[in-house]
């Protein structure tokens, strides 16, 4: 049973304890005051405290709040002398509790002075440097290197083993075989990626490889076995069944038209080819011309394996068909046909990403470097069990306390490693934590493991009093969350409404929590995802629009809206700045990834090449010329484009002078200028990039043909993370709508916060 955390009377006391906090209930709050009274309850010195939380940034706004309220406490002891009000009703009852004799007063302060005094050299972290910190400390004592070295750039790493082995392992095989893994998507890009979101991932196990040898041979060894035995299995069976098998397909096709199903391509129950021979005579002529197996190019590129005969074809058309739980027609031949046609392919993956990490430790062991996830694994207690207390007891020893913020973004590594130190009856380990904001997975978080850590907990107290919000949205909100989360089976307790903030003037029947129903053209049917997300952006800038028209006193800054993936953010922002109202994207994100980009790209190419009859087209119908499409078949005769060609002729022997950025203003007319200005935030960015390029044309001495290439390659393949100067400065608007990533931010800070995308599963 969980009960309401009380801030003075919450047992400081050894145990595994829980506490869940919603958001906004005032969890920084309340690790600060815990801090307070370990310090001047159980006498504990600050440097037997160890406080983890997600990121760095959350660390440094957690250490300056626990400074704060360090401080309060000691200015409220001063100055109780004197009966000055204390800083809040918390605050006021710890000091009726403790403060009231001048000694004990003396004492306390004393105390607190030190702890200020040590703040910043509090272990007050992130677990990776609380892992790092561990090491170090561990490397002084046993006299070894001085300093854990971190790895600087793990992506440059990941894209350097990613292109090694495909050079000395992929591209090793013949021809035929390396183009089937490129039609399967495989390539060095891939795996790169791959390998650099894999790397950092405890939770991830490769599929496959645990008991097979194959991972330590070379590619060129195993993958003629591979695909030698497929084939093998798969020409078995379809001699036996092909046949059959399109007899069967033409069966279902049949069965889907009479219960009136129009679409069931590719299967047809009258199809104008015989399919199974058509296939056949494919297989006896690869047999002719290579007698042991078929090429992997040559598999890939016979569609019938693929988009006919292949068991995911089959069961995707089935399920169009109102089939919930579809039934292979002939299951043994169409797993046989997915193994030849995917097998080799998730082979040759599975081969990649298991080298492709080891190669990677290897690679830092000999440069002496560890990532950030090599620091979690040096102390993982799986990974010492030979002699754990080599650096388990020295942990154990330095700290008698362990306050974890965030922790339901907790990996399973990291609760093995906090479980193995602090749950024991000499620690006190509490776990702060709300499992509803669990979103990092992608960096391993595991809700699986905030569920176990929850049942071996002592005891788990829930913080119930929102600060933030109004009390009639909260009403609303308590209302609409008290069924919980039924998919991750997750209660949401009602939460106490606290804050002393005015609602917003809302006109007579409006409610501060409204939900807006989204409708598809047919109201009879339901609309697809596809042509939902198309209503989405108008008519998020339309309400935008109507709030900003009804109430006066609202801003545009005052408003924000939450979106899940970058194209989503930026199909809005061009909506509203379609109706003339701003936007910033809070969020990270690289102003050469922009439409201005794409447009500025028309301009380069166009200047590199102006008699290329097709980048001039394209540069006159951009949204910098924007000829329309009569003028532009005009311009076929009327010498338009020719002077189009001379003008930017003239731009090339002007460019030295000018810079682009001159050059752009020249070709530019001053309305074409003003119509950038007015839709948002183009023209900005465009301008942006434009000095961009200028600035990796005079560094790197480009001319224009390869300035057009260098930011063709930074468009299709951005930097991460991206450099500040990166960074669109048209997002920098002071009054502007707020669209915001909900992995960035929650909203809390705006007045109306618009969320058009909750619908969406995950």
């Amino acid at each position: 049973m969980s009960s309401r955390f009380a801030p003075n009377h919450y047992p400081l006391d050894a145990g595994v304890r829980l506490l869940e906090a919603s958001a906004g209930t005032g969890k920084t709050f309340a690790l600060a005051h815990l801090v307070l009274r370990l310090i001047t309850e159980r006498k504990l010195n600050l440097k037997e405290l160890l406080v983890v939380t997600f990121t760095e940034a959350a660390a440094a706004e957690l250490r300056d709040r626990i400074g704060r309220r360090l401080n309060d406490a000691l200015q409220a002891l001063l100055q109780n002398q004197t009966n000055s009000p204390p800083t809040d009703a918390v605050m006021e009852e710890w000091l009726a509790l403790h403060g009231q004799d001048p000694v004990t007063r003396c004492t306390l302060a004393s105390n607190l002075l030190e702890a200020l005094e040590g703040l910043e050299r509090a272990d007050i972290t992130t677990i990776h440097g609380f892992c790092r910190r561990s090491l170090r400390r561990q490397a002084l004592q046993n006299g070894t290197a001085m300093e854990v070295c971190l790895e600087n750039d793990s992506q440059n790493l990941s894209q350097e083993v990613a292109y090694d082995y495909w050079e000395h392992q992929v591209l090793a095989l013949p021809a035929d075989d390396v183009s089937g893994l490129l039609h399967a998507g495989l390539s060095a890009d891939q795996l790169s990626h791959a390998l650099n979101r894999l790397d950092g991932d405890c939770a991830v196990r490769i599929a496959g490889t645990e008991e097979s040898d194959d991972q330590e041979r070379p590619l060129i060894e195993c993958f003629n076995q591979w695909l030698q035995s497929s084939w093998t299995a798969f020409e078995a069976e379809w001699n036996s069944n092909g046949h059959a098998l399109e007899t069967a397909l033409r069966d279902c096709s049949t069965e889907w038209r009479s219960q009136g199903q129009t679409d069931t391509k590719p299967y047809s129950p009258k199809p104008k080819k015989d399919r199974a021979s058509e296939l056949s005579a494919w297989i006896t002529q690869q047999n002719n011309t290579q007698p042991l197996r078929a090429s992997y190019g040559c598999v890939r590129k016979q569609s019938l394996l693929g988009d006919y005969f292949h068991p995911g074809c089959f069961s995707k058309t089935a399920r169009r068909c109102n089939e919930t739980d579809p039934n292979l027609p002939q299951p043994t031949l169409q797993k046989a046909i997915a193994a030849l046609w995917d097998g080799p392919a998730e082979r040759v993956w599975r081969h990649a990403l298991s080298h492709g990490l080891k190669t990677l430790a290897a690679r830092r062991a000999q440069q002496g470097v560890i990532s950030f996830s090599g620091l979690l694994d040096a102390l993982d207690p799986q990974g010492n069990e030979a002699t754990p207390q080599r650096w388990l007891a020295p942990i154990q020893k330095r700290y008698r306390v362990a306050l974890i913020d965030e922790f339901q973004d907790t990996d399973p590594l990291q609760w093995r490693l906090l479980k193995a130190c602090f749950a024991t009856p000499n620690h006190l380990l509490l776990m702060v934590g709300d499992p509803k904001q669990a979103i990092y997975r992608f960096r391993g978080g595991d809700l699986n493991t905030y569920k176990q850590a929850r049942q071996q907990a002592d005891q788990i107290d829930n913080l119930l009093d929102n600060r933030r919000t109004t009390p009639s949205l909260m009403e609303a909100m308590n209302q609409w969350m008290a069924p919980g989360l039924t998919r991750s089976n997750l209660e949401v307790p009602a939460v106490t409404p606290c804050a002393s903030a005015l609602p917003l003037n809302l006109s007579e029947g409006e409610q501060p929590l409204q939900l807006i129903e989204l409708q598809g053209d047919d109201p009879d049917s339901p609309a697809s995802r596809t042509s939902l997300e198309s209503i989405i952006p108008p008519l998020v800038a339309g309400q935008a629009l109507h709030l900003l028209h009804s109430d006066p006193s609202l801003t545009p800054s005052d408003l924000c809206i939450l979106v899940s993936r970058h194209r989503q953010a930026e199909a809005v922002r061009e909506q509203l700045a379609q109706r003339g109202l701003p936007s910033r994207l809070v969020s990270p994100g690289d102003v050469l990834s922009t439409t201005g980009a794409a447009e500025l790209q028309h301009l380069l190419d166009a200047l590199a090449t102006p008699a290329d009859g097709g980048r001039l087209r394209r540069l006159a119908c951009s949204a910098l010329m924007q000829w329309t499409s009569q003028q532009l078949q005009d311009a076929e005769t009327n010498g338009d484009l020719d002077r189009l060609a001379g003008q930017l002729r003239k731009l090339q022997d002007d460019l030295p002078f000018l810079g682009l950025l001159g050059c752009l203003s020249q070709l530019l007319e001053g309305r074409m200028l003003a119509d950038l200005s007015s839709r948002g935030r183009l023209l900005g960015d465009i301008q942006q990039c434009a000095r961009l390029v200028q600035d990796a044309m005079h560094r790197q001495g480009l001319d224009l043909g390869s300035a057009a290439d260098w930011l063709r390659r930074q468009r299709l393949q951005p930097i991460e993370p991206t450099p500040d100067i990166r960074q669109p400065h048209s997002d920098l608007a002071e009054s502007a709508v707020a669209v915001v990533t909900v992995h960035r931010s929650k909203g809390l800070q705006y007045p109306v916060v618009i969320c058009p995308y909750l619908w969406q599963a995950p």
